[in-house]
């Protein structure tokens, strides 16, 4: 079995934006295709073999079970629309440097008054 290795603050910072880009899709009543962008958040360039993606070391099912983390955190925290009710169950074992990730996120995007 190969040895996981824990997310860096890059990845955790890319699966934030992938989850907000969906749940602000979902607030909008966009339609989107949650498979596709994951894809591009691997995704490789075919004619280089360069990565382009910030999750381009990551499987579809591990970025899965990440943004399942980001749902518990939200969650957990008020902080912003849970993807619950739309394939990301809670997943509630997550990384601190994961939840830091998620609460800098939204007080980055918190205007004070």
């Amino acid at each position: 079995m190969a040895k996981r290795k824990n997310w860096t603050d890059t990845e955790n910072v890319a699966v934030v934006a992938l989850y907000r880009a969906m749940a602000a899709r979902v607030e909008s009543g966009e339609k989107y295709n949650k498979a596709a962008m994951i894809r591009r958040a691997q995704w490789l360039d075919p004619d280089t073999r360069e990565c382009r993606g910030q999750l381009w070391q990551r499987s579809r099912g591990s970025i899965e079970s990440k943004l399942m983390n980001v749902t518990a955190i939200v969650e957990q925290f008020g902080c912003g629309r849970s993807m619950a009710n739309h394939g990301y169950r809670p997943l509630p074992n997550y990384q601190a440097s994961l939840r830091d990730a998620v609460l800098d996120a939204v007080k980055s995007t918190t205007k004070v008054a």
